[in-house]
């Protein structure tokens, strides 16, 4: 039996972008070419509203989404009622990433409360960057790295400084502001900025009534099963399932912070220049901050919703990769519109060096997503999807494990 004969649920609005998708086929170009003029036609005409969030829309926002409109995403929002409509306002102004969140009635119900109040942070401040001053400089490879990655964050304006504690002390204030110690990590192939708001306390202010949800690799055998029991016909021909993804360029740092939470949001790094640490100021949202999971997720959110409603591009997404399905009769109409979508209208970067291509064969969140599988004869097997880790996955795991067991915890006798 084919696991996509298996019954699989779906959302309302994917649902539909996959029937779209079917009946659509050849016409699919014409159908959401039609669909993405009305779009532009209406946010074009509305320019009372684009003149009052440009009257709102701040600098941090302008550096680092320049592209991005905040009326378009209230204009959009209100056209099938996206339950959070205080996006727009977060797209012109920024986000506030410590403290108490506002709810979206995007996610899931959680409570997750602060283990320090806004009162004691603050009061804190002073004599934590006292203390965060006294640690050792880093290794001489973290200091290369992480030097590096910030200068390439200046380079494109999301970052900006260097100053000393004495300088940012005159800037806010003994005591009125508060830094992340700033650290790099290898994942993925690549060196990665972690801006520790766990060791800065920022993490412990954060306090939500929501918690985020995104797709997972067996989204998309839903999505498989769900259009091959629209079609009706076997993956085969003109009616092959085909896949692509995006992802978006730079991430948290296309979301502004807000002005009133800059000073809670410096990063301190080791100027290889100074033997001494500095501090950078951020524009963008840091990797790092809880408060900036939660934020970062509402803008794929939205791009999704629309997407599905607007254009019926059958799309879903973990925080900054989108997951594209169509079927080759389209001729990659779903991703070619995706982009256009995301890029003229919405006005977000994505990153086309990472963008795979309409095909049978993707790789989704460190795992080979197969299609449209051959057997260990060579036979293609119909109707059926193989998932498998992408090479080095299997042994970076291992890898890892071996190291945590070759490590005996504090106290514990090895040889127990």
């Amino acid at each position: 039996m084919s696991p996509l004969d298996a019954v699989q649920e779906v959302p309302d609005d994917f649902d539909y972008a996959l029937n779209m998708a079917v009946s659509l086929g050849k016409s699919a170009d014409e159908w959401r070419m039609k669909q993405l003029n009305i779009l532009k036609s209406i946010v074009g005409s509305s320019r009372t509203l684009d003149e009052y969030w440009s009257r709102r829309h701040l600098q941090n926002a302008k550096h680092v989404a320049p592209q991005v409109r905040p009326h378009v995403a209230d204009i959009l929002g209100h056209s099938f009622l996206w339950p959070d409509t205080q996006l727009p306002e977060m797209l012109a102004e920024g986000a506030k990433p410590l403290f108490a969140q506002e709810a979206t009635g995007v996610f899931r119900g959680k409570s997750t409360e602060h283990t320090i109040s806004e009162e004691e942070f603050r009061l804190g401040s002073g004599q934590y960057m006292k203390t965060l001053v006294q640690r050792p400089p880093p290794s001489a490879d973290q200091i290369e790295v992480v030097w590096k990655l910030s200068e390439k964050e200046r380079g494109i304006d999301t970052l900006f400084g260097y100053y000393s504690l004495q300088e940012m002390n005159e800037k806010y204030g003994t005591g009125q502001w508060r830094a992340s110690p700033r650290h790099a990590i290898w994942q993925n192939g690549k060196w990665r900025l972690i801006d520790d708001g766990k060791a800065g306390e920022q993490n412990a202010t954060y306090s939500s009534t929501e918690t985020i949800h995104t797709t997972c690799t067996s989204a998309g055998v839903a999505a498989a099963a769900s259009l091959r029991k629209k079609l009706g016909r076997p993956f085969r021909g003109k009616w092959k399932l085909s896949v692509a993804t995006q992802d978006m360029k730079r991430a948290y740092r296309q979301i502004p912070i807000h002005p009133e939470q800059e000073r809670w949001c410096v990063v301190m790094l080791w100027h290889p220049g100074w033997g001494a640490w500095a501090f950078a100021e951020a524009r963008g949202l840091l990797f790092g901050l809880a408060g900036a999971v939660l934020a970062f997720n509402r803008v794929p959110a939205f791009i999704v919703a629309v997407a599905r409603r607007w254009l019926a591009i059958p799309v879903n997404s973990f925080f900054d990769d989108f997951r594209i399905f169509d079927v080759a009769k389209s001729g990659g109409s779903a991703n070619r519109f995706f982009k256009l979508l995301v890029e003229d209208v919405l006005g977000w970067m994505l990153d086309a060096d990472k963008e795979q291509p309409p095909s049978q064969r993707i790789t989704f969140l460190g795992v080979v997503e197969d299609y449209f599988p051959s057997d260990d004869a060579g036979n293609l097997l119909e109707d059926y999807v193989a998932l498998r880790p992408k090479d080095g996955r299997v042994e970076d795991i291992l890898k890892s494990i071996k190291a945590c067991v070759s490590k005996p915890l504090a106290g514990l006798n090895p040889g127990n």
